[in-house]
């Protein structure tokens, strides 16, 4: 039984089939979580948990070799790699606390200077951001652009430029560039940040400098 997600209880969890139903187990002791196989949750603690646990566990690494300028970077992806990056796509695009902990845990690399992390899973971000199907609803599309300026301010036309993402690629990728940029010049200002997200900021633009 694989470990899959971090449950409400923060205990290691996997799933096991039995006469066609799903069950949840404790790795550390066999013990059936209550709350997954209780039904004791709404859909949006599920997808967080699960999405924490994605982010958190490091396994974006064996995604991001599939994906570059916010799309796929070959014409075949493995099943379980594809997945991975829908189950990642979905985590990210239904639950704004996952998109919040994926903001954040790419300054916090780019902080840290852990360069590897801060692409690999700023890499995935874009391809979410650049998914056509979650365009379609436009007024929800701005608002979580307008989330991800909150985090990279206008830093975010450098990094753009950096991954390669820009209004020349196909449809999906450009209606992402040409909305930030929307963004940044008609409706964005500089908001006050704290301390640390100065930092951050400035963190990445050093990181961004060093890959010229």
């Amino acid at each position: 039984m694989e470990s899959l997600l971090k449950c409400p209880h923060g205990l290691a969890t996997g799933c096991e089939q039995r006469q066609g139903l799903k069950i949840y187990r404790h790795l550390q002791d066999g013990a059936a979580c209550a709350l997954l196989n209780g039904l004791q949750l709404t859909p949006e603690e599920i997808l967080l948990a699960m999405g924490q646990t994605l982010v958190s566990s490091g396994s974006c690494a064996a995604l991001a070799p599939y994906v570059r300028c916010g799309e796929l970077a070959a014409s075949y992806v493995p099943p379980q790699v594809s997945t991975a990056l829908n189950e990642f796509i979905l985590f990210f695009h239904e639950c704004s606390e996952v998109r919040q902990l994926v903001y954040q845990t790419v300054l916090t690399a780019a902080t840290g200077g852990d360069v590897k992390a801060f692409e690999e899973l700023l890499e995935l971000t874009l391809f979410a951001l650049c998914y056509a199907r979650y365009q379609e609803d436009a007024r929800t599309y701005k608002k979580k652009i307008r989330e991800l300026l909150a985090y990279f301010g206008t830093e975010l036309p450098d990094i753009l430029t950096a991954f390669k993402i820009d209004s020349s690629r196909q449809t999906a990728v450009s209606s992402f560039y040409e909305e930030v940029c929307f963004q940044l010049k008609y409706e964005y200002w500089d908001r006050e940040t704290g301390t640390d997200r100065q930092k951050q900021r400035l963190a990445v633009k050093r990181l961004l400098e060093s890959r010229k």
